[in-house]
């Protein structure tokens, strides 16, 4: 797990959301049609229910939801396709879309952005958080700068020297290194900024990096962060370069000026 990700455990992501995407001007209504993009074990879409967001809808590929016996129950949703680039979901349909550590797995974005663009309200938003292509160790398998050097020869050289994750402790250097190769070429896709931006481009009226509001409301390292951020914006380029990106992706055509990466 990553640090946002830890960070993002402690406090229920409906709050900080709120709270970021109210900071960049926008407004979230509680009779709002929201979208969990690949909602995993379902925690995040459960955590706006308990907000009072009465119209919570939740998608994934396959069914990983760990259902509540009592309380608001979101709308679940599963589709077939590996890449989950098929929505089950009308035209213009949400006002808001997030997905939290999710569009790093998605092998075909091209086509999810377009599935994305296509549900969300003319004049609706969507909010998302993945980590960056250049993070010094990439988040998943621990191999530093895992996610941007992925030759098999560079996976078996950092498993000699003993880096593992969680999950690899007591393989071998060559299990380690089999299981890195096949983890990042069948289940990640990270992008560089400028790609992502084309893409952004390509299906969205406008996009932001909305990193800046996402570390005023952290939790953990990114509040003490924040502060030299404003003063020193240049931080927050190195962070969304190195560490993690924060993009808000609007419909609306011209509703706010595109960012560069």
């Amino acid at each position: 797990m990553s640090a946002l990700a830890q960070e993002l455990s402690q406090e229920p992501p409906a709050s900080v959301y709120e709270r970021a995407v109210r900071a960049a001007g926008l407004t979230l209504s509680k009779d709002a049609r929201i979208l969990d993009f690949c909602c995993g074990a379902g925690s995040d879409a459960y955590r706006f229910s308990d907000r009072g967001y009465a119209n919570i809808h939740a998608y994934d590929v396959r069914d990983y939801v760990d259902r509540r016996d009592d309380g608001p129950q979101p709308e679940f949703r599963f589709g077939d396709a590996e890449d989950g680039i098929t929505l089950p979901f009308p035209d213009n349909y949400f006002d808001f879309i997030y997905s939290n550590q999710v569009l790093e797995h998605v092998q075909n974005l091209d086509a999810a952005f377009s599935e994305l663009s296509r549900c969300l309200k003319q004049d609706g938003f969507s909010f998302h958080v993945f980590p960056s292509k250049w993070q010094p160790i990439e988040c998943h398998i621990h191999v530093p700068f895992g996610g941007a050097f992925t030759s098999d020869a560079y996976f078996r050289f950092w498993a000699l020297l003993g880096v593992r994750n969680e999950y690899q402790k007591d393989m071998s250097a060559a299990e380690t290194a089999a299981a890195n190769i096949r983890y990042t070429r069948d289940s990640l896709n990270y992008k560089t900024g400028t790609e992502l931006a084309a893409l952004f481009k390509r299906h969205f009226g406008s996009f932001e990096y909305a990193d800046v509001h996402l570390l005023k409301y952290s939790l953990g390292k990114g509040r003490w962060i924040y502060p030299i951020a404003r003063i020193f914006p240049p931080l927050l380029w190195l962070y969304r370069f190195a560490h993690m990106r924060v993009v808000l992706l609007f419909n609306e055509s011209g509703r706010r000026e595109s960012a560069s990466s």
